[in-house]
């Protein structure tokens, strides 16, 4: 009987359902999703870095390290909260880490080989986002079936903290003595970040959906440990990511 209803429903619907709706429907409007992303994350800090007090520009000046080498693979998830047909309420973790080997640029050891280390940069941010949708996600049809849109673009803003870890491991020079020691100095901290993002999210079938993004997060860390006297840590980035994603 049931099933009876819920086709006569949809049959029932205008035409032009047919240009809007994804394959399928749903017996309700989602009110819950959760998500994986993958992509790509490019740090502003070493794009940025300028002068001795800046850790980017103090370690690009030593060592074999170009700005862009601390770009990295990135991923994360979210859980989100739909508030009304446009608007969700999103908590997204996510990681990106990179880990460079370099040297001296302008000093060798007693036996003419390079002073090499190791630099890792971490970052884990962590935000709450509001997202908007320019338009409906779908639309209702009769009183028990929800056929979602195809594909529907949308913008958000947040806020949340940033973890960093910035840590070097291996040779390095006192200046002082030019004495050559074996060493892992290294900074840990957190700070309040803020972030801007785009995507287009895209109907697989009515309960799964393709999601392509892009955020701009900024903010910045106090460092600490071998590295106090540093300036703030440049947190500020851009992210770019695929995600796969479940509506309930």
């Amino acid at each position: 009987m049931l099933a009876g209803v819920v086709a006569a429903g949809v049959l029932a619907a205008p035409a032009a359902l047919e240009g809007q709706g994804g394959d399928g429907f749903l017996f309700r409007e989602p009110r819950v999703g959760v998500g994986l992303r993958l992509g790509y994350g490019a740090p502003l800090g070493p794009r940025l870095a300028g002068g001795d007090t800046d850790i980017f520009g103090f370690t690009q000046e030593l060592l074999t390290i170009n700005e862009g080498d601390h770009d990295a693979f990135a991923f994360g998830g979210e859980v989100s909260l739909r508030l009304s047909s446009r608007v969700d309420l999103v908590l997204d973790l996510s990681n990106e880490q990179s880990e460079i080997v370099s040297e001296f640029r302008d000093w060798v050891d007693q036996d003419d080989l390079p002073i090499q280390q190791t630099t890792t940069f971490i970052r884990r941010p962590l935000n709450l986002s509001a997202r908007y949708f320019f338009w409906d996600r779908g639309r209702t049809v009769s009183q028990f079936a929800w056929v979602p849109r195809n594909w529907v673009p949308y913008v958000g803003a947040g806020a949340g903290v940033t973890w960093y870890k910035f840590e070097q491991d291996g040779e390095f020079v006192d200046f002082e003595t030019f004495e050559i020691f074996a060493d892992r100095l290294n900074s840990k901290g957190r700070g309040f970040t803020g972030q801007l993002l785009a995507g287009l999210q895209y109907t697989i079938v009515p309960n799964f959906v393709l999601t392509g993004e892009g955020r701009y997060r900024f903010g910045s860390g106090e460092m600490d440990g071998q590295f106090v006297g540093f300036d703030d840590i440049n947190l500020s980035g851009l992210q770019f990511t695929v995600g796969l994603g479940a509506r309930f």
